[in-house]
């Protein structure tokens, strides 16, 4: 739990532990902003298992209005740009599929990796996990 004041874009939250990385999550079913129902999935995948099951991880969103372009950053927890997907042309919904490689197509270690959509000028963030 915590307290969200949108005026002042600010989260306040009481903490028993500190660490080194949080997530701020809006509550399931929330219709939030120009970003919505995105889903990740799966949340937690090995990439080209023995069975090619899941051979990607499946980023599906819709947006509130149709945009010409949008983004999708996956990122390191170093904050290291590890790869970016750009799509053009009037979208409402959108989708990418991420292999668990970077831009240069090399294999991304274990880990867990920050998403980052972006329309227009609203950013959306998640994360997935890589267990290899």
């Amino acid at each position: 739990g915590g307290v969200v004041d949108k005026d002042r874009k600010f989260v306040s939250a009481k903490a028993g532990y500190l660490h080194g990385f949080y997530a701020v999550m809006g509550k399931d079913g929330e219709v939030a902003g120009v970003i919505r129902n995105v889903v990740a999935r799966p949340k937690v995948f090995t990439p080209k298992d023995k069975d090619g099951y899941f051979g990607s991880v499946r980023l599906t969103f819709e947006f509130d209005k149709s945009y010409e372009r949008y983004e999708v950053r996956i990122y390191d927890l170093k904050g290291n740009l590890v790869k970016r997907f750009e799509r053009s042309g009037g979208y409402t919904q959108g989708e990418v599929s991420w292999d668990a490689t970077d831009n240069e197509g090399y294999p991304v270690k274990t880990g867990v990796y920050i998403y980052q959509i972006i329309a227009g000028n609203e950013k959306y963030s998640g994360t997935v996990i890589i267990a290899r």
